[in-house]
């Protein structure tokens, strides 16, 4: 789907999103005789869609001297195909998991796509609250990993003389849409919010120790910052089992000390320690990459 024409670009990732929905592995629940004509849904293809998606819609390069009326034309246009691969996820052609990617923009280009992808979340809720949920914890993994990927680009520019700190307000404003994204009724949403918490505690304790320092944590610990965002969701006796769960992956091992401060405090808020709740946050930028443009006034969510 990547050719030097981008017309020819745009209609092949279009016309094969038709034809994933026509003919997908679902179309066999029809009739059995109907397998010859089913597309095999693999990590293949749905890399190739992801390679298409920010190629030409998440890191498009903007025509230059483009008039007001041009900008709004181009937007309707990505809008469209980014909901043709909302579309494959929200009719469950694609697994959940490979709303990844899309979901991980939903603050970065809120002003853009934010209604597609929370409209994408949303209804694979319909299919699974608690696939749904792991794949928010997975994109807020993926987000953390480009909070870490930037603060080592920039201690690499700096050098030695300075120390930089990790950003996570991008994190932490991903974490506080997604939480209000669960609304109200906790008992609804318990196995989804358990979910999300176990697959997040799995990625920030894995490994526990940092390999050339066995009394300092794993580099991962600094995402457990996000964790108290959603621990005011947990009902009483979700929290007691997440906090059990927590203490048997770090069975006996000492923690204490300003880099496991975060592993500390998420155990505290679980065991209702008076005291805890979740980190300050920072003021986020709600920005489209230093742009606000008016989304064109028609139903992409049709599409979906």
């Amino acid at each position: 789907m990547l050719h030097a024409n981008t017309q020819i670009c745009h209609y092949a990732y279009s016309t094969l999103c038709d034809l994933l929905i026509s003919l997908s592995p679902h179309l066999v629940d029809k009739n059995p005789d109907y397998q010859s004509l089913t597309i095999e849904i693999n990590e293949n293809l749905i890399q190739s869609l992801l390679t298409f998606l920010n190629t030409y819609i998440f890191f498009a390069e903007e025509p230059k001297n483009q008039d007001e009326q041009a900008k709004i034309e181009t937007l309707h246009k990505r809008r469209n195909l980014l909901a043709g691969y909302c579309k494959l996820i929200v009719h469950n052609v694609l697994p959940i998991q490979a709303a990844t990617n899309i979901l991980k923009y939903y603050v970065k280009y809120s002003n853009d796509f934010g209604d597609l992808i929370k409209n994408t979340f949303t209804r694979a809720r319909d299919i699974s609250k608690i696939h749904t949920a792991k794949t928010m914890a997975y994109s807020l993994m993926a987000v953390f990993k480009d909070c870490v990927a930037s603060r080592d680009a920039a201690q690499q520019t700096a050098g030695n003389d300075e120390v930089i700190n990790i950003d996570l307000s991008p994190l932490r404003e991903l974490a506080r849409r997604f939480n209000l994204s669960f609304g109200l009724d906790m008992a609804k949403q318990r196995e989804a919010l358990a979910a999300l918490h176990r697959e997040s505690i799995r990625f920030a304790l894995t490994p526990l120790f940092n390999r050339d320092d066995p009394t300092q944590p794993g580099p991962n610990v600094l995402f457990l910052e996000v964790l108290p965002e959603f621990a005011s969701k947990l009902l009483k006796p979700d929290k007691k089992a997440i906090f059990d769960h927590v203490d048997k992956l770090i069975h006996s091992a000492t923690i204490e000390g300003d880099a496991w401060q975060p592993l500390i405090n998420y155990r505290r808020i679980l065991n209702d320690e008076p005291g805890c709740g979740p980190a300050p946050k920072t003021r986020a930028s709600t920005s489209t990459r230093g742009r606000k443009r008016a989304i064109p006034q028609d139903d992409d969510n049709s599409r979906l």
